[in-house]
């Protein structure tokens, strides 16, 4: 795999620089090693492991879409974007929340979201109230000693695959955070609490960070939560999947992601995996719910190569990667 230089993903692993597109919810609490998260990329992308690197194969697919990032401002990539989407969105068997996009501001890959405090306090409040409580006696020893500290931490920064981020018409920055996973399956717990499942973390982060910790709920307008994923797996309450692969063992229910997608369709299933966000009417749940989506990478390959997102040689590997994978 020749495309996709070191300089030209830098991009992705940048911080937006402080001139109106730096969001600072998002970038203002956690610093990366950003030539580290380069010089690891660069490796996988020259090196034995590239067929099956699931992070490789994301950033693949976003730099279909925004290739090096010099053209953002370009109508073309937008309006491409807007209808990837807005169509996502509109395949839900239930109604979505569907707004385009004014400007793109950046994507990313590997964004470190800080620790949740609210779900800490939580924690602390509750299930770790009088006891400490885990199947491994070395992690109760260990939540013994945490809650006996105010600010110790039970769950840790949330590494998100990518966060593609704009403006809206009202001109505040929108985005939308995505799980990425190609053949893997959501991680269903975290060190101290075996019962936390990835995509109820990452909304969970998404939210807090957007809100100010609840302070300001109207900001629920602007966020979305998208998992990203092989068509094969992509259920019939979200469009369907893009292809019959594996139909006859029926792949749509051969992941945890599967259930959860489609359980979080109704807003009070949801409410029961956050059941912290107290402050939530059902209105917001509501909202809340309508905002998740589910994207396929052969969605993301159609959208590029319709729109001629990318040019000669980057078109043709890109075409390429993505058919060794068969996921175009």
């Amino acid at each position: 795999m020749t495309f996709m230089k070191y300089d030209q993903i830098r991009p992705y692993f940048n911080e937006p620089n402080k001139d109106g597109n730096r969001d600072e919810r998002i970038w203002g609490k956690i610093k990366r090693n950003i030539e580290a998260l380069l010089s690891e990329y660069e490796h996988k992308r020259t090196g034995k492991s590239l067929p099956h690197d699931e992070p490789l194969i994301t950033l693949v697919s976003l730099y279909g879409l925004f290739g090096d990032q010099s053209d953002l401002d370009s109508r073309n990539r937008l309006s491409a974007v807007n209808k990837l989407f807005s169509d996502v969105l509109n395949r839900r068997k239930t109604p979505a929340e569907v707004q385009d996009f004014t400007a793109l501001t950046g994507a990313f890959v590997e964004v470190y979201l800080h620790e949740n405090k609210k779900f800490r306090k939580f924690l602390r409040d509750t299930i770790f109230k009088e006891a400490a409580h885990h199947p491994y006696s070395d992690r109760r020893i260990a939540l013994a000693g945490k809650r006996k500290k105010e600010n110790a931490s039970f769950e840790g920064n949330t590494n998100l695959d990518a966060l593609i981020s704009g403006k809206l018409s009202s001109g505040k920055p929108a985005h939308i955070f995505i799980e990425a996973k190609f053949l893997s399956d959501i991680s269903t717990e975290i060190t101290y609490l075996p019962v936390r499942n990835q995509i109820a973390r990452n909304i969970d982060c998404a939210l807090d960070l957007m809100t100010n910790g609840g302070k300001n709920l109207e900001e629920i307008d602007n966020f979305w939560f998208f998992l990203l994923t092989p068509g094969m797996f992509r259920t019939r309450e979200y469009g369907g999947p893009t292809n019959h692969t594996f139909k006859e063992v029926n792949p749509t229910y051969s992941r945890f992601y599967c259930y959860k997608m489609n359980e979080y369709l109704d807003p009070g299933k949801l409410k029961e995996d956050l059941p912290h966000w107290t402050e939530l009417n059902e209105e917001h749940w509501v909202k809340l719910s309508k905002r998740i989506g589910w994207l396929t990478f052969e969605e993301i390959a159609s959208a590029v190569e319709t729109n001629n997102l990318l040019q000669g040689d980057e078109m043709t590997e890109f075409k390429k990667f993505l058919s060794d994978r068969e996921l175009s």
